[in-house]
């Protein structure tokens, strides 16, 4: 805090070359790392609340690091769209309250930081000693990964076009007036209300804290993502290489607009990975503490993005359902308590929205301007704007391309195919050459059998299908309306698609060719 109030680097010292921007990138690392602490540390007390010890020694570190950030991140949602209703964004109220976190903490955090840097010194030494285990090598991997992804998005001043044309000045003027009230910035007051995160790390830093604020969220997404391929596939390669893919989409500049993390495009699709892992992790513990994160983490992205909460909330309900229709009552309660809690976040949000600006969202504007308050519109004077926003979506599917190849080619580039393409087909190809040939020799595929990884894959590949196939339902039918915007929030299409060939693929390879012996070979 005191160098970016000191310094002020952004204001004084922004197109300076030198020490100085050396300087103000190692403060802005730690602020990373700080930053995740505040955001894991109230989740991680949470889950020491509703669990035992014994629950909690079944998960590793990292699978307990990601329970406590997916709970700590919707905890903080919910917090920063209260002070922002409340109008409450000072700069000396959110230390204060970070500070007490720290406090609070603190103990918590130096026996981690002990841990965290003597676990860097066994992994370094068996690097140096060519002792490299998976367990290692995978560690190194996303350690490397997440740092060059820090380098490349975080702690560059990136950004695009639309970003410094309304979404930086939308930021700016929330922060200008304190709270959450409608501005200038008009249509942005229905996108960009809940990201609170980035006003948390603007508020504590300075205007370009957005993707540093994003940037945790991407590494924890990638560690969920290796965390439950080690659950499918322990000792193997599938967790390297979940989270390296996940996290090499971004610093190949693969997606739309580069995946720009000062976007809430990106959060969503941590968000996203964060509430998936949850369900596919009841298993390995109580299910109510996994459906708290599953809750948190969707929530979370209901306050961001309230299309993407009806749909997780649909898919809850939906989990619920099925489990009601095999009479496993308790998992079907517990369903809908969760799909519950999102669903109510989802009608706040658009009730907030109502109260303060006459509509509850401009998605879909032709059935919310039906129940708008038009006298609340006109004093914020946003009525010849919403009428310009009509005609112009009226004529988007105008320029859509027709049922066929050039819609085909769309739903490609909504599941970024052109990009994951060779790593679907590739487990897939291996898979088929496994089997055959060891049809041809009588060999497995797999010694073990159907043991508790392939259980856990079964169950994950299950749980993602279904949200992909809904998902796709969602592209085809309502996707194409507005193909910009929904290309680039599809991007969470690239993890679950991950995650799930690494489920499909240990389940496939996990089954023997056929019930012989208990040889590997005849």
């Amino acid at each position: 805090m005191t160098w970016f109030d000191v310094i002020d680097f952004y204001n004084r010292h922004f197109f300076d070359v030198g020490l100085i921007v050396a300087a103000d990138n190692v403060v802005r690392v730690f602020f990373v790392i700080i930053f995740s602490w505040l955001i894991y540390a109230p989740g991680a007390i949470i889950v020491t609340l509703i669990t035992s010890i014994v629950e909690r020694e079944t998960l590793t570190p990292p699978e307990r690091a990601v329970l406590g950030f997916g709970v700590g991140i919707g905890l903080w949602h919910i917090i920063m769209l209260i002070l922002g209703v409340l109008g409450l964004y000072y700069k000396a109220l959110v230390v204060t309250l970070c500070l007490a976190v720290l406090v609070g903490s603190s103990r918590s955090f130096a026996i981690v930081a002990v841990n965290g840097w003597q676990a860097f010194n066994r992994d370094f030494s068996a690097l140096r000693q060519g002792r490299v285990t998976l367990d290692v090598g995978t560690r190194i991997l996303i350690g490397i990964t997440a740092g060059w992804l820090l380098l490349m998005l975080g702690l560059f001043p990136g950004g695009g076009g639309d970003y410094y044309t309304h979404y930086f000045y939308y930021y700016l003027e929330v922060l200008k007036n304190h709270g959450l009230t409608p501005n200038d910035v008009w249509y942005h007051y229905y996108y960009s209300k809940g990201s609170g995160l980035a006003f948390l790390g603007m508020l504590l830093t300075d205007p370009e804290a957005p993707a540093l604020a994003t940037y945790p969220g991407v590494v924890f997404a990638g560690i969920a993502i290796a965390t439950l391929a080690a659950r499918m596939a322990p000792n193997s390669l599938w967790p390297a290489v979940g989270a390296f893919i996940y996290m090499f989409y971004y610093m190949a500049n693969l997606g739309a607009d580069g995946g720009q993390f000062q976007k809430d495009h990106e959060e969503i699709c941590a968000l996203v990975t964060l509430f998936v892992w949850a369900l596919c992790m009841e298993r390995h513990g109580q299910p109510r503490t996994f459906r708290i994160m599953a809750a948190t983490a969707a929530i979370a992205a209901a306050i961001v993005t309230q299309a993407i909460g009806i749909l997780l909330c649909l898919f809850v309900g939906l989990l619920g359902t099925w489990s009601a229709l095999r009479a496993r009552w308790s998992d079907a309660l517990g369903y809908w308590i969760v799909a519950t809690a999102i669903g109510a976040t989802v009608l706040g949000v658009f009730g907030l929205s109502y109260l303060q600006t006459g509509m509850a969202s401009d998605q879909p504007l032709e059935l919310m301007v039906r129940f708008a308050d038009f006298s609340r519109l006109s004093r914020w004077g946003v009525i010849p704007q919403i009428i310009a926003v009509a005609w112009i979506r009226d004529n988007y599917l105008a320029w859509e391309p027709e049922l066929g190849w050039g819609a085909f080619k769309e739903y490609v580039e909504f599941l970024r195919l052109q990009y994951l393409w060779p790593f679907l087909t590739g487990p897939i190809v291996a898979t088929i050459f496994l089997k055959v040939s060891g049809g041809v020799t009588g060999c497995r595929a797999n010694t073990t059998g159907r043991d508790e990884g392939t259980t856990q894959a079964g169950l994950t590949g299950l749980r993602i299908a279904a949200l992909v196939a809904l998902l796709v339902a969602v592209a085809v039918f309502m996707g194409r309306s507005q193909s910009v915007s929904f290309t680039r929030l599809s991007s969470f299409f690239v993890p679950l698609l991950v995650m799930l060939v690494i489920a499909g693929s240990v389940y496939r390879l996990s089954m023997p060719l056929r019930r012989h012996d208990e040889f590997f070979c005849d």
